[in-house]
């Protein structure tokens, strides 16, 4: 099942990249570089449903992700923002109640305890 686009908001990592190595000029024929983690190895996408249903794509770099969550008798839903993590730290917009639909495109289940374990599954090695 495809994913509509919505917005596509990426935060958590900042910095020149080439690769897997960023790069800073010191002279015409001298530059130093440093070996830095891929960016798609240090992020995953989740995708939230706002309030009008609208599909939200946000980027994630970092745990923890400074958001809670709750499972009811629907989806996940955002239950609150967290004063520490990437939402606060990134200025990522997640807003209480919206709704998480799918991790990597990966479209989590309808059954809420299912639905949890796959979220916490698929954040789980970032």
């Amino acid at each position: 099942q495809a994913l509509k686009r919505g917005r596509i908001i990426f935060a958590g990592v900042s910095g020149l990249a080439m690769g897997n190595q960023a790069c800073c000029a010191k002279s015409n024929d001298e530059k130093d570089i440093m070996t830095i983690p891929p960016v798609n190895a240090m992020s995953f996408t989740i995708t939230f449903l706002d309030e009008t249903g609208t599909e939200i794509e946000l980027k994630f770099a970092k745990k923890p992700l400074g958001f809670k969550y709750v499972s009811g008798k629907g989806p996940l839903k955002v239950s609150g923002i967290l004063d520490e993590g990437c939402v606060k730290e990134t200025g990522l917009p997640v807003k209480v109640g919206w709704a998480i639909k799918a991790v990597n495109g990966n479209i989590l289940s309808a059954e809420p305890q299912k639905a949890s374990e796959e979220f916490l599954e698929a954040i789980k090695g970032v």
